[in-house]
């Protein structure tokens, strides 16, 4: 067992951390339903547990690669389903989980660690209709989905405050801090629609093929999908919700900046006749050279025209409203 590892082995005794694979083995041998969760496993790990349980050879492989599509394949005897669950606070929005299920087995092996499923390895296992591991499979992946929401609302209360923020002064890092809400919903309906669709309403061809499968284990999972189609729509509605924000930057960005441009163009339209007038009686013309002589003249057509043509300029802007 590698360092950082951990084993969790469940069955309706208790729970044991870190048992050996000959204990494994014999509760295995004992019939009884058992539920083996292994966080961070190495790769000859996985190899034991494939050999011990005799799970396909494909779903060993995949569990050593991870990075993996949500989904669900029957072999069998046995089952192997990708899923994810969603992290409130973790440098990771999201971690892959595969469970194995065969009647009376259910293993889980995540490389990250998952309060979801920490939640329940606490709660230990119980079950309400007559397939045990069936149902524990039900209620772990009902306990994956769940996690979504409260990151999700999350999520949502980040959004609202960062809307209010943009709206009192919009700032670059609004955009980045946006932009990054943007990324992580993109990683949750990766992870989230997918799920959906592999259950297909509960009525999927995989879910008919699951070992155990009864007509009271069906309603389980088709409940299962209903959630997950929630958690979906969340997940669109939150996108939305973020696109909709994004316009709202780029729209009181915009505005800042017509109201800096109006600003400038009303400095400039001051100075506009005034530039005129000054130009104008910089030229030396002979009539103006012999007639315009004295203080009066000066103040009259220095000071007085260039004060008029300031307080006309005022008075337009004032009534195209810009002031």
């Amino acid at each position: 067992m590698e360092a950082g590892s951990r084993f969790t082995l469940v069955d309706a005794g208790g729970t044991e951390v870190d048992p050996s694979w000959e204990v494994i083995a014999q509760h295995h041998d004992a019939g009884t339903t058992i539920w083996l969760d292994l966080q961070a496993p190495a790769d000859e790990d996985i190899e034991r547990l494939g050999a011990l349980f005799s799970f396909h050879r494909l779903a060993i492989d995949d569990s050593q690669r991870f990075s993996q599509r949500a989904k669900l394949v029957v072999y069998g005897d046995h089952a192997f389903v990708v899923a994810f669950a969603a992290n409130v606070d973790s440098e990771h929005d999201r971690t892959e989980v595969h469970c194995y299920y065969r009647p009376g087995v259910v293993v889980t092996i995540h490389r990250d660690p998952c309060p979801a499923i920490e939640e329940w390895l606490a709660k230990g296992f119980d079950h309400e209709f007559d397939a045990p591991g069936l149902f524990l499979l039900y209620r772990l992946l009902d306990s994956l989905a769940s996690s979504f929401p409260p990151v999700l609302d999350e999520i949502d209360e980040r959004l609202v405050e960062l809307e209010d923020a943009i709206l009192a002064d919009p700032d670059p890092s609004h955009m980045s801090v946006l932009t990054t809400l943007k990324r992580q919903l993109s990683h949750l309906r990766r992870a989230v629609i997918p799920g959906r669709d592999t259950l297909g309403g509960g009525t999927s061809l995989a879910i008919e093929e699951l070992p155990g499968m009864s007509d009271e284990a069906r309603r389980y999972f088709r409940d299962l999908y209903d959630h997950l189609v929630h958690v979906a729509e969340q997940v669109d509605s939150e996108r939305e919700h973020a696109a909709s924000v994004m316009d709202v930057y780029l729209t009181t960005v915009n505005n800042k900046q017509n109201d800096v441009m109006k600003q400038l163009t009303a400095v400039s339209t001051f100075f506009l006749p005034l530039m005129f007038l000054t130009g104008f009686f910089g030229m030396n013309f002979a009539w103006m050279v012999r007639h315009v002589e004295g203080s009066v003249p000066f103040l009259t057509l220095g000071i007085g025209l260039q004060a008029m043509s300031v307080a006309a300029v005022l008075v337009l802007l004032k009534r195209r409203g810009w002031f």
